[in-house]
Parts: structure tokens; C-alpha cells; sequence
């Protein structure tokens, strides 16, 4: 893996402001007395302490991992309220982290996107169920979908199964995607470039994991008809609190309700419905003390014209 260099950005990459604030991704943040513990230990120990013991081994395996990949600097910009973990990463490296820790290592630890035999798993269908509603209040035709790091393929599956789109397409480069797409008779894609052109592109809990956010945003913008649309569903880092205290790993931007304002001067878009949802912060996260929502939802429309 090629090395993480340690210069830092002079102006933010969406605004382009240089009032920005510096931080290490891996800081003590959480208020986990464990996972503070787990980082907070020197390397020398750590191997000592996994040597000796398999279960010590097992359970510091993740953070040996992050340790490798996200030993980087988190910046946040005052300006439009942006974050990004610096320096941006090659997207091979990222790919590789996705392909061979994330999922097996998020499966194992909450199961919550584990499929069944003929379907996805029902809480992620449920909550997919729930943003496809939260769309169609503001957009009742679409015939064709690009499903954007899909994951599991559960938005896919409810589009092509309830929503009665006619061309459902998954993009999203992990083996499981590619597994499930087939199983469940979706088009499938590793990447955006060999996808199709469509009405609209589903994005959730994808955007804050890209390699480079203004590429991927070309790219997704760049597959959406003139006048098609982009729903995005991303973390709500919406104000310095929440960046400060919220430990990010392994996400790579952090997005807020200003963010998407600016993004709409950056490109042929236009915000059509946004807003905040589920719980506050704080409710969850007690060393946030933040009145802002845990998630942001966003569809776009692209310039007609463009």
C-alpha cells in the first residue's frame, strides 16, 4: 500500500476557503473507554498483547487495520462545514480495504446486512423502503435507477421487485454486491464508467465512504439524464462538535446541509428537497453535545441542459 504522505490541504476542497481545522483521524474521540484504550496503545504492545493472547488478537484486529489505512489527518472547513480525511486516498487502496476487511468484519460484528435466502435483510429493506417513500414525495417517475454502493442490494432489490423500475443497476465493486445483483436478476457494475445512463441515481451510506468526492460527484452526475435526479443519504456533520467527537473511521468525507449548498455552485445541480433525520446526536453519542440530526438526506436535480 502506498505510503499516507503528512502534508495537509491549504484550502478546502469544496469551497476552496483555508479557514480550516486539523486533526488526527484516529484521535481519542469516542466515548468508548475501549476503543480509546485500543488505540491509544503503542505498537509494541499491541503485538506483545496479541502474541499472547488469540483473543486479544482477534478482538484488535480491526484496530490494527484502521491503524494501517486511516493513519491520516481529518480536516474540517469552517466556510461550508466540509470534512475529508487527507491525504485523499488511491482508489485501489480504498477498494482494498472495502473488499477485504470491511464487509467481512461489519458482518460479523452486527449482522444487520446479512441476507436471507431469497432477499435481503429485512432491516435493511425496511429502511430502504423508508428513504424510496421519503423520494416519492418529491419525484413519482423514474424508469430507470443506478443503485450507488450498494452493499447488499437491498434498494435495488425494492426497486426492481415493488417499485416495478424497469432497469434496476447496481454499481459497487465488492464481491458480495456482484453475488447478490446476479441472485436477485439486477444489472450489475463495478464501477460508474460501464454503467447506464439513467432517471435517477440512489445513494445511500455510500458518498462518505469514495476515494475522491468531486470525482466520484462528476461521475455520478455524468449518468444521470438532463433532468434526472441524485439521492443522496450521508451522515449529518453539521457543525465542528459533531466533527470534533464523532469518530469517523472508516469514512472519508463528511458531509452537512452546507455542503450540498455549496456543491450546487460546483455542479450542474440543484437541491429539489433536503433535510435532517433520525435521532440527534447526543442521543446516541454522549460526548456530542450537538443539536444536530445523525443523518442528512438530499435529492438533487441535474440541469436540464446539461
Amino acid at each position: 500500500m502506498k505510503e499516507a504522505t503528512t502534508l495537509e490541504p491549504r484550502n478546502c476542497f469544496l469551497c476552496g476557503s483555508s479557514n480550516l481545522v486539523s486533526v488526527n483521524y484516529l484521535r481519542l474521540n469516542s466515548d468508548s473507554f475501549k476503543r480509546n484504550l485500543a488505540y491509544f496503545l503503542p505498537r509494541f504492545v499491541a503485538e506483545f498483547l496479541s502474541n499472547a493472547s488469540d483473543r486479544f488478537s482477534t478482538a484488535y484486529h480491526p484496530v490494527s487495520v484502521n491503524k494501517k489505512y486511516f493513519d491520516r489527518t481529518a480536516v474540517f472547513c469552517l466556510n461550508c462545514l466540509t470534512g475529508s480525511c487527507q491525504p485523499v486516498f488511491e482508489k485501489d487502496v480504498l477498494d482494498n480495504y472495502y473488499r477485504d476487511f470491511y464487509w467481512l468484519n461489519r458482518d460479523a460484528g452486527d449482522g444487520q446486512h446479512v441476507a436471507h435466502d431469497d432477499r435481503p435483510n429485512d432491516r435493511q429493506l425496511s429502511l430502504s423502503r423508508e428513504r424510496i417513500a421519503w423520494i416519492k414525495l418529491y419525484l413519482h417517475k423514474f424508469d430507470s435507477v443506478i443503485d450507488f454502493g450498494a452493499g447488499d442490494c437491498a434498494a435495488a432489490y425494492i426497486f426492481s421487485r415493488e417499485e416495478n423500475v424497469n432497469a434496476a443497476t447496481v454499481v459497487d465493486p465488492s464481491m458480495r454486491a456482484s453475488v447478490f445483483a446476479e441472485k436477485y436478476r439486477l444489472g450489475y457494475s463495478t464501477d460508474l464508467a460501464e454503467a447506464p445512463i439513467v432517471d435517477m441515481i440512489y445513494s445511500a451510506h455510500s458518498i462518505e465512504h469514495v476515494h475522491d468526492f468531486r470525482v466520484v460527484m462528476t461521475d455520478l452526475v455524468a449518468k444521470v439524464r438532463p433532468g434526472g435526479h441524485i439521492f443522496i443519504e450521508t451522515p449529518n456533520i453539521g457543525d465542528l462538535d459533531v466533527f470534533s467527537r464523532l469518530p469517523h473511521t472508516p469514512h472519508t468525507f463528511m458531509l452537512s446541509q452546507s455542503s450540498f449548498h455549496f456543491l450546487e455552485s460546483a455542479f450542474p445541480v440543484s437541491i429539489v428537497a433536503m433535510e435532517s433525520c433520525g435521532p440527534l446526536w447526543r442521543r446516541n453519542k454522549k460526548q456530542i453535545v450537538s443539536d444536530e440530526r445523525a443523518d442528512l438526506r438530499v435529492l438533487l436535480r441535474k440541469a436540464g441542459d446539461a
